[in-house]
């Protein structure tokens, strides 16, 4: 079904989506990405790749990671299922010291397995950390199109939206897409993105 919103936030023809929140439109009904917050990690004229970062797992880090590599030495940390598509198991977090990609600042992504064990065998107080099970993957103009019909509003990475509470994410992204676009409109100064935080 066809989006009727339309994309306010403009951008160019050249533009790369790549390092960017996508929030889903409040109008988009769809099974996976209804109300739901992407980051993309890779965007070309030939796929796009994201991972969702608001739909909890009904499953415990232990009961997972258990299943995983045999190891019940773990943290409460959050499941979460990343997009349809299988992909690699990755966790988004904060610690700059097991980044193997950056996103943005204070937030990186760990995939290979010995920062993944650390990552999830260390205490909630070290840090934040989400371990993403598969990934949202569109195919050639599949994510530019959606984007074009207003399916998905942009917005910069910020730390305090990516490790939100789940059941907050998405409104709060909505909250900080329409200050976005009331700046755009109006010239004024939008606030900064740490505002989530408080």
């Amino acid at each position: 079904m066809k989006s009727s919103a339309t994309n306010r936030l403009e951008q160019p023809p050249t533009y790369n989506l790549a390092g960017h929140l996508l929030v889903a439109s409040p109008d988009w009904q769809h099974e996976h990405y209804g109300r739901s917050v992407c980051l993309v990690v890779h965007h070309s004229s030939q796929r796009a790749i994201g991972v969702v970062l608001n739909r909890h797992l009904p499953m415990s880090a232990g009961e997972f990671w258990h299943k995983l590599t045999g190891d019940k030495s773990v943290r409460t940390a959050a499941i979460n299922f990343g997009g349809p598509q299988a992909g690699p198991v990755v966790a988004v977090h904060d610690r700059r010291e097991l980044a193997e990609f950056t996103s943005a600042e204070g937030v990186y992504f760990a995939a290979q397995i010995q920062n993944l064990k650390q990552l999830a065998a260390s205490p909630t107080d070290e840090g934040q950390v989400k371990i993403i099970v598969g990934q949202a993957d569109w195919g050639s103009g599949e994510l530019d199109r959606q984007f074009a019909e207003g399916k998905w509003l942009p917005l910069p990475v910020s730390s305090g939206l990516v490790f939100a509470d789940d059941s907050e994410m998405w409104s709060r992204a909505m909250h900080r897409v329409g200050d976005l676009v009331v700046a755009t409109m109006s010239g004024a100064r939008v606030r900064p993105a740490d505002v989530l935080t408080n």
